[in-house]
């Protein structure tokens, strides 16, 4: 009689198990976040300061060159757009530069010095980079402006002769650029500016020097981007 209770205790264990694990509340798959990706894409405004020096060589007429080489701080502001496919980024920037690069030597007439200014220089530069998620390494290249002014005064300091003018050419640079927030940048940038060979006139007198003219640069900026950022997350199994 024993046996045959302790059979049945088994057997209806044995049928309910299977029903109350049925009833038992199951997991749903679990999703893992992917880490967000970071965009370059999108327009940028920002301002940077740095320090520039030129190569000024003023030729008269007799052949003999002096080197005015101007130097000085800059600053100024930058917006552009980048446009970014895989790691690839390509953008457009313009940038405007005020400072006051100056460079003082005697001249040919040794009672007299020769002086060279840069009061601004402008670029319009195409811009080709690489991106690892918030890092961009870039090259950039294209046209440039600056403002030039020239001055032959006495030893004193007395003007003597002068002339001014905006003079074209083209720019190539390189620059790193790290997004420390999501609409928050801060880069380090390297340029060259080939400003070419001009004539330019002095008045009164009506002196014609050649000059032949290129400045190099590094600034450090900040940008602020609108409408970038991080893509949305995605989720997986």
């Amino acid at each position: 009689m024993k046996k045959l209770l302790l059979a049945s205790i088994a057997a209806a264990a044995f049928c309910t198990a299977p029903a109350l694990a049925a009833d038992m509340p199951t997991k749903g798959p679990v999703y893992k976040a992917v880490a967000p990706m970071f965009s370059w894409t999108g327009f940028y405004v920002g301002g940077n300061v740095g320090y520039g020096w030129g190569s000024k060589d003023w030729e008269s007429g007799g052949g003999a060159v002096i080197s005015p080489d101007p130097n000085g701080f800059l600053g100024g502001a930058q917006l552009g757009y980048n446009w970014q496919s895989g790691q690839s980024v390509f953008g457009i920037e313009a940038d405007w530069d005020w400072g006051k690069l100056k460079g003082t030597a005697a001249c040919q007439n040794p009672l007299f010095n020769c002086t060279s200014k840069i009061n601004s220089i402008a670029s319009l530069t195409g811009r080709l980079g690489y991106a690892w998620n918030t890092s961009l390494l870039y090259v950039r290249a294209g046209g440039a402006w600056a403002d030039h002014k020239y001055v032959v005064h006495t030893l004193a300091g007395v003007f003597n002769a002068g002339a001014s003018e905006t003079r074209s050419g083209w720019t190539v640079g390189v620059g790193y650029e790290f997004a420390f927030a999501p609409n928050w940048s801060s880069r380090i940038e390297y340029n060259y500016y080939g400003l070419g060979e001009r004539n330019i006139t002095f008045s009164p007198g009506g002196v014609v020097e050649r000059i032949k003219e290129s400045v190099q640069t590094v600034t450090v900026g900040l940008n602020y981007r609108f409408d970038w950022g991080k893509a949305p997350v995605s989720a997986k199994y």
